[in-house]
């Protein structure tokens, strides 16, 4: 965010967007973690993937909450990883048991030169621990989650 005070220093004409989002893949079924309303046990939850012939590939009815510092970023990154699916196993007291991903978009505009005009957008993953079965000690529901 500083970079783009920098920015908005040196060009008045630059405007910016910065918008995050976060969810994750538990069971195969995606979730947002962000609005974290939803029923994880009920039959026909979760988010779809979609394809926009323009946007490309996307999660339908995904959060995407705007921020304007890097505070806010933080805060609702911190808000999100509370919201993950955890468990307790042999090896980790709170392994994660879904994959995540919490992604920042930047647009840029120029209001003069619209050549200038940039969209950026990152990917933060996290992928589930892939521990094996037998030093985990898990069983159960936790065992079938690690399957997926």
């Amino acid at each position: 965010f500083v970079k783009i005070q920098e920015e908005i220093d040196e060009v008045s004409t630059r405007r910016f967007l910065v918008m995050c989002s976060f969810f994750e893949i538990y069971n195969e079924i995606i979730f947002d973690l962000l609005n974290p309303s939803q029923d994880k046990n009920k039959l026909g939850a979760g988010l779809q993937v979609k394809e926009h012939p323009v946007l490309g590939i996307y999660v339908k009815d995904l959060q995407e909450m705007v921020v304007d510092d890097g505070a806010r970023l933080s805060k609702l990154m911190d808000s999100g990883t509370k919201n993950r699916a955890v468990s307790s196993t042999l090896m980790n007291a709170v392994s994660s048991r879904s994959h995540s991903i919490f992604t920042i978009k930047v647009h840029q505009k120029d209001e003069e030169d619209k050549s200038r005009n940039v969209f950026a957008k990152l990917n933060l993953v996290d992928l589930a621990g892939s521990e094996r079965q037998k030093g985990t000690g898990a069983s159960g529901a936790t065992l079938k989650e690690g399957a997926n």
